[in-house]
């Protein structure tokens, strides 16, 4: 017999009973959309983690006080980290932790090299804003007028922070715009006085929207004020972080070790951090692939699960065709033909259980984007196709093999 001789005889007998047929692959496709479902969100947070590590920029260096590992620690404005609190209701700022990172080292860093394009030292502390009669809890990050070039931040409408307003020290705000839409419902916040920390300040500027952070946070529900005002208000001189971006991603190393050695020279190792957001995003992408394997093998059990319906159905299959079977025996089939064609019958029903779970998997991540980042690559789909087709030959060989071992004449006696 050819091929195409065991693929019709296949879909007929799956076409003989639809709903059976259909109930059978249920558990396939459903294990394949969830595989396609999350190996998608997997592969689009990472997509999204890299772009965002892109916007703040690959060639940047962090420089956090304390060890790494005794602060958390985030990217450019983009949310606490732990540092300091709000209080529920006054809006007062609490005490930092203590950092011996100084504004003098961030001058003193910018003329290590001139592979150092800029320098730039931050504040940032949870507060409460509000504005007539709303409210939020957003970060507030006292910055300089060099922050936004270090960081690849811009304003969507109004302006930057500038080098005027650091040394008059005025209280002005450029705000993200999750602030701007909760703040300001339907109103254009520009020239608007908003209260922070008890603290009047006027926007300025709005940030454009950029999401969460490259290392943490949400970089669009941060309110970025002079460096000397959230010093007054904290009443600390230490910087929370210092952000250095370097000319070329190559001299990083080099521009790492330089730092490094200046600062020993000022502070304990103990004190500060030197960290590569290159090295970072390698730890974030290796424990986003190790999650989305773990989850996909969880999704992936109910694959083993359907496979185990197949066999089980094939079995009834078997018992229920068992004149068939014995008639085409007698007539001159093999017991190869027998194995074959019940092995095919196996595939198919797994092949398209597969198929149609990749069409459920494509349309719940569809569905899935609208809150997430998602994406659906071609290995998922072919993985997951290559499977089906290995679960339709394991889970259908024994099913085959009973049926090609049964007797003609034993098989022609059976009702």
């Amino acid at each position: 017999m050819k091929i195409v001789d065991f693929l019709k005889l296949a879909v007929k007998g799956l076409l003989a009973n639809k709903l059976r047929t259909f109930l059978t692959m249920l558990g396939i496709i459903i294990g394949v959309g969830s595989v396609i479902m999350l190996m998608s969100v997997g592969a689009g947070v990472q997509t999204f983690v890299n772009q965002q590590f892109e916007l703040i920029g690959a060639n940047n260096i962090f420089i956090i006080p304390g060890q790494m590992g005794e602060m958390a620690m985030m990217g450019p404005g983009g949310g606490s980290s732990g540092t300091g609190q709000a209080t529920s209701q006054g809006g007062s700022l609490a005490t930092m932790s203590t950092s011996k990172l100084k504004e003098k080292h961030v001058k003193a860093i910018k003329r290590l090299s001139s592979d150092i394009l800029e320098a730039t030292g931050t504040i940032e502390v949870p507060a409460k804003a509000s504005y007539k009669n709303e409210a939020i809890f957003a970060s507030l990050s006292g910055i300089d007028e060099n922050f936004f070039a270090a960081s690849n931040l811009a304003v969507e409408v109004g302006r930057l922070i500038e080098e005027k307003d650091i040394l008059n020290k005025r209280k002005v705000a450029v705000i993200g715009p999750e602030v701007g839409e909760e703040l300001f419902p339907g109103i254009d916040p520009l020239g608007k006085k908003i209260i922070v920390a008890n603290a009047s300040f006027e926007v300025v500027g709005i940030t454009e929207k950029r999401g969460t952070g490259g290392i943490g946070g949400n970089i669009d529900r941060v309110i970025y004020v002079p460096f000397p005002i959230v010093q007054s208000l904290t009443e600390k001189e230490g910087l929370q972080a210092i952000l250095v971006k370097v000319s070329d991603r190559e001299k990083i190393p080099e521009i790492i070790a330089l730092i490094k050695d200046y600062l020993s020279s000022e502070l304990d190792e103990n004190e500060f951090s030197v960290i590569d957001q290159t090295k970072i995003l390698e730890t974030v992408n290796a424990i986003l692939t190790i999650l989305t394997y773990a989850l996909t093998a969880i999704a992936a059990i109910s694959l083993l699960v359907g496979g185990v319906g197949i066999m089980n159905i094939m079995f009834v299959s078997v018992v229920e065709r068992t004149k068939e079977i014995g008639i085409r025996k007698a007539v001159g089939a093999t017991s190869g033909n027998i194995r074959s064609q019940f092995l095919t019958e196996a595939v198919i029903l797994s092949l398209f259980g597969g198929i149609l779970g990749v069409g459920f998997g494509v349309l719940g991540a569809e569905i899935a984007s609208r809150w997430l980042t998602t994406t659906v690559t071609p290995s998922s789909i072919i993985l997951s196709l290559g499977v089906c087709s290995l679960i339709g030959i394991i889970f259908g060989v024994a099913p085959a093999a009973r049926a090609a071992k049964l007797d003609p004449v034993e098989a022609l006696r059976y009702e």
